[in-house]
């Protein structure tokens, strides 16, 4: 009897996966806001995620700045990680009610209200492992690109400083240390002049209007493209390297995940045992052409996305 209502309740839990949201606002606006948003982004979309919010008072979470880097937040989050475990829940994100534009990633992601729901997004993408895209000033430069590169879109690479003899010798090079290898095509170059540099191409440029800045989705391959990421390093033996020819919210919060980064992100789901939505229960009631195009969505975004760790 006992064995039955343990495995009653583990087959309950494997098919759902619970984010526990800890919030000291008042209402939990932000916290809403955030739900509402991910429910509706891709490959978040994809996955069967239980959300719960939780408002809890300000001296619990005790948040003040990064002791280094003052846009950065840090919590204590020693209550949050006890309650997770007794909630039963799978990930905690923390959103502090404050003034001050600040965000983090690490093993619990966490914004102010000052900031939006694509930048907590942004934060959870670095708990899961990717990298910024955006140019660090010195004084970040100095703290976070000291060391080698574990992120999932984003290689610290030391190119020849002679020319590569081949595109195919730049490959078999470079490989172990872009951990998107596996989604860049054969027939798409990761060097450039007759073969001789590397680097497949450069990034998109913003495209920017009267009103508002307007960012397309990239027509480039997925491949080898510099990233800003540590330019002001004082480093300057490796050069990094990013696996989208576009801007996306890794660099700007206003902007899309962007292809490559989705489906990575969608594999490094898949991998932590998030369910799949039912495809049949959400086609329910549609025509066969839009259940067609709901399961071969589902499927382009699992085609050749498995990540692959960095080889150091």
């Amino acid at each position: 009897m006992i064995f039955l209502i343990a495995f009653a309740l583990y087959s309950a839990k494997v098919l759902s996966y619970t984010w526990v949201i800890y919030t000291d606002e008042e209402g939990g606006a932000f916290a809403k806001e955030f739900v509402d948003k991910v429910k509706t982004t891709n490959p978040f979309d994809k996955f069967e995620i239980q959300y719960e919010i939780k408002e809890v008072e300000p001296e619990i979470l005790d948040c003040g700045s990064h002791t280094e880097i003052e846009r950065v937040i840090s919590c204590d989050t020693t209550f949050v990680r006890r309650d997770l475990i007794e909630e039963n829940g799978d990930q905690a994100l923390i959103i502090k009610d404050s003034t001050s534009y600040q965000g983090s990633g690490g093993s619990i992601p966490m914004v102010t209200t000052a900031t939006s729901p694509e930048v907590l997004i942004h934060e959870y993408m670095h708990t899961v492992g990717f990298g910024d895209e955006y140019r660090y000033g010195e004084e970040e430069s100095q703290y976070y690109c000291r060391r080698s590169s574990d992120y999932v879109n984003l290689a610290r690479i030391k190119p020849r400083s002679r020319d590569y003899k081949s595109d195919q010798y730049a490959r078999k090079k470079h490989r172990k240390r872009i951990p998107w290898y596996h989604l860049i095509l054969p027939e798409t170059k990761i060097t450039h002049q007759d073969e001789a540099r590397l680097g497949t191409g450069k990034v998109d440029n913003l495209f920017v209007s009267a009103i508002k800045r307007v960012f397309l989705r990239s027509s480039k391959p997925i491949g080898l493209y510099p990233a800003i990421t540590c330019e002001n390093s004082t480093n300057t033996k490796y050069k990094w390297w990013q696996a989208s020819g576009a801007v996306t919210i890794m660099r700007d919060s206003e902007a899309p995940i962007g292809d490559v980064n989705e489906a990575i992100l969608f594999e490094i789901l898949k991998s932590r045992g998030i369910p799949l939505r039912n495809v049949e229960e959400e086609v329910e009631g549609q025509d066969l052409a839009d259940r067609s195009a709901l399961e071969n969505d589902i499927v382009d975004s699992t085609e050749g996305s498995e990540t692959s760790a960095v080889d150091e």
